[in-house]
């Protein structure tokens, strides 16, 4: 019964916490240039799911409400998920990977590509700054015009 109360007082929602606490792992490993294709892979995808799923940012209405109520002065949310948001773009307009079989390195490069277009149309890609929407699309235009791809 004690441990029942226990878990339940001190269980945290995701949502709850910070966006850049549980994407720092992720983008470490997607800017880093000792992992490989297949590991930057699933970096990437798990960034964009946390960007479908609306982990990042300021989509659920509960958490309006919270932010609206203890912070009237300062909306601290917002500031985290533009923070978060820039990271995320900056991460991965930057990313290295170790290139091994030039069929992985094209999956990778277009796992970054989803990602791209995921930051773009989320909700919270309304936060990102114009340096970073430039960087997306500088991006973009270098992964379409590598000579190194298949071209299929």
């Amino acid at each position: 019964m004690i441990t029942k109360f226990i878990i339940k007082e001190f269980s945290l929602d995701l949502q709850d916490i910070d966006s850049n606490t549980f994407l720092t792992p992720f983008l470490d490993i997607i800017r880093s240039d000792e992992t490989s294709g297949p590991i930057t892979c699933l970096a990437l995808n798990a960034v964009n799911k946390f960007l479908s799923y609306g982990l990042i940012g300021i989509d659920s209405i509960w958490r309006f409400w919270k932010f609206a109520l203890f912070s009237l002065f300062k909306d601290t949310q917002s500031e985290s998920a533009a923070s978060a948001i820039d990271k995320v773009a900056n991460a991965v307009t930057h990313t290295r990977f170790v290139g091994t079989n030039p069929n992985d390195d094209e999956v990778v490069l277009m796992r970054i590509l989803q990602v791209l277009r995921s930051l773009l149309l989320s909700p919270v890609g309304s936060k990102m700054t114009n340096d970073s929407v430039c960087e997306i699309l500088q991006s973009c235009f270098r992964i379409c015009f590598e000579t190194r791809l298949s071209g299929k």
